[in-house]
């Protein structure tokens, strides 16, 4: 590493070798004790080379009011060295920085020196996001994905005083074209959702089978995936929510539940974490006969396999929280061992929250109650995430609509 120290503006040098008369700008800097003359570029006027050369040991000068530390270190040199075992220690899955990194690796910003990175190095990363977003039909969110990582490698570097600030934060990641392809992507995604929820009849159907399963599911008793199933189908609540309920949690008077922490799993060390709700997610939830029921039955069941002091409602066969990783990897497996067809399987445990508040639509009910419902933050998500069309609502819609026409022609 080397210490800058005194820059200083030098008078531009006129340069009269080219037809046209340019101007040079100059200024010098210690390093290690050695003054080095820099040039900066050349310019058509001297004032344009005097201004030139102003700004640079200005920046220069808050360089060294900041106390940065010059480094011959290049980005990528810093990922592996430092940043790594940082982001590890933080408990993010090694496996996803190290994806970042690769990527990093063939990309230009890799061969740049931390104290050079600057906007325009950022922009060219950027671009060459967006080519690869394209190029591989990737989802918009792993632009953010690696947003996210590269601001945390950019912070750090911050801290330990290798660059003077983040200018990330002031770039947009996503240009006119990944827009486009998130909007393309929304759209296709909702439509593949509206096809993929279950309808009335399909709830009604599938639900009990969870509660009559011939092959009990690895570790977790069938009353268990029944109970998961039907409150999570009737209440919308979203997996880590609903691992964490409590039998505390219920007012069985009123028929509400609060919804007050959520499940999560760190990589590193692995453990179950109890923590708040999403932003804006703590609040109370109305519920009905079904779920009223699924509390009765899991009363009498921890009370026969002596868990019940545990307080929660789902609980392993032994006794204890189960991992909310479980429920993800084990979903479809469940719904095969219930005899549920595969055309007709639920997607994933959210899908359970897409049903139900989908549903909620299709009765009539507004954005706004939905929303409220939901625990959104912003009415944009409910509204470009969870309304979705059933298609019997679209066949009722058609044949209204030529119902309407057919008394015009009588």
């Amino acid at each position: 590493m080397r210490n800058i120290m005194n820059p200083k503006g030098r008078s531009p040098i006129k340069d009269t070798r080219g037809k046209k008369v340019r101007w040079r700008a100059m200024y010098s800097i210690e390093v290690d004790g050695k003054v080095v003359r820099k040039q900066i570029g050349t310019f058509d006027t001297q004032a344009e080379a005097k201004a030139e050369t102003e700004k640079k040991v200005s920046e220069l000068k808050a360089l060294y009011d900041n106390e940065v530390i010059i480094s011959d270190m290049t980005f990528m040199q810093f990922l592996e060295k430092e940043w790594r075992s940082y982001r590890s220690e933080r408990f993010v899955d090694r496996a996803d920085a190290s994806r970042f990194i690769k990527f990093v690796e063939k990309t230009s910003l890799a061969d740049v020196k931390l104290n050079k990175i600057n906007t325009k190095s950022l922009r060219r990363f950027w671009l060459e996001v967006e080519d690869r977003v394209i190029e591989k039909n990737y989802a918009t969110s792993y632009a953010s994905q690696l947003r996210g990582h590269l601001n945390s490698a950019l912070n750090l570097a911050v801290q330990k005083s290798y660059m003077a600030d983040n200018m990330n934060y002031n770039l947009k990641s996503k240009t006119e074209r990944l827009n486009k392809l998130a909007r393309e992507q929304s759209a296709k995604a909702k439509f593949d959702r509206t096809k993929k929820i279950w309808t009335p009849e399909q709830v009604m159907k599938y639900l009990p089978l969870y509660k009559t399963m011939n092959k009990k599911p690895k570790n977790v008793d069938p009353i268990m995936w029944w109970a998961f199933m039907t409150i999570g189908l009737y209440t919308g609540l979203r997996r880590g929510e609903l691992t964490g309920l409590m039998f505390s949690d219920f007012d069985r008077e009123k028929r509400v539940l609060t919804v007050q922490r959520n499940v999560q799993i760190t990589s590193q060390p692995r453990e179950i974490r109890i923590v708040n709700p999403k932003a804006g997610s703590f609040g109370d939830v109305s519920y009905g006969d079904e779920v009223e029921e699924v509390l009765d039955t899991l009363e009498m069941y921890h009370q026969m396999n002596g868990t019940l002091k545990n307080e929660y409602l789902l609980q392993y066969k032994w006794g204890g929280l189960i991992d909310p990783n479980y429920w993800t990897q084990m979903f479809k497996r469940v719904q095969k061992i219930a005899g549920i067809p595969h055309s007709e399987m639920l997607p994933s445990a959210h899908y359970m929250r897409h049903t139900h508040l989908s549903l909620l639509s299709y009765q009539g009910f507004s954005i706004k109650e939905i929303q409220e419902r939901a625990r959104h933050t912003d009415p944009r998500t409910t509204s470009e995430y969870y309304i979705h069309l059933l298609e019997g609502k679209d066949r009722e819609m058609a044949d209204k609509f030529s119902e309407l026409l057919n008394k015009e022609r009588d």
